[in-house]
């Protein structure tokens, strides 16, 4: 399965810290101009415990985490994130999901 937006799935791989901060990435090939995102991390599987990680920029503050994204078609767009010092987990998933005109993604 493809992720969302038609983009090729690709290998992913990061080790990190707790309390780094990255830049989370990603490319809209089909854009949405209602798009919003939330970006999420946790364990693999565990799902109700995944945490919202807030952009650093502070685009999410108001809305839980939410922020404008793939609005238009883009190479590139991204957000600065840092993980938090309370979750600690081998093998973490670092979540993006994409709320669409047509529903999550």
């Amino acid at each position: 399965m493809q992720p969302c937006g038609g983009a090729l799935r690709g290998r992913s791989h990061l080790m990190s810290d707790v309390g780094s901060k990255h830049t989370v990435t990603w490319k809209t090939i089909h854009p949405d101009p209602e798009g919003n995102c939330t970006i999420r991390l946790g364990s693999k599987g565990e799902d109700k415990n995944m945490v919202v990680l807030m952009p650093l920029d502070g685009s999410g503050k108001k809305t839980k985490g939410k922020f404008p994204c793939g609005r238009e078609t883009s190479s590139a767009e991204g957000k600065l994130i840092k993980f938090p010092n309370d979750v600690v987990c081998d093998s973490c998933v670092l979540q993006l999901i994409w709320d669409t005109s047509v529903g999550a993604r």
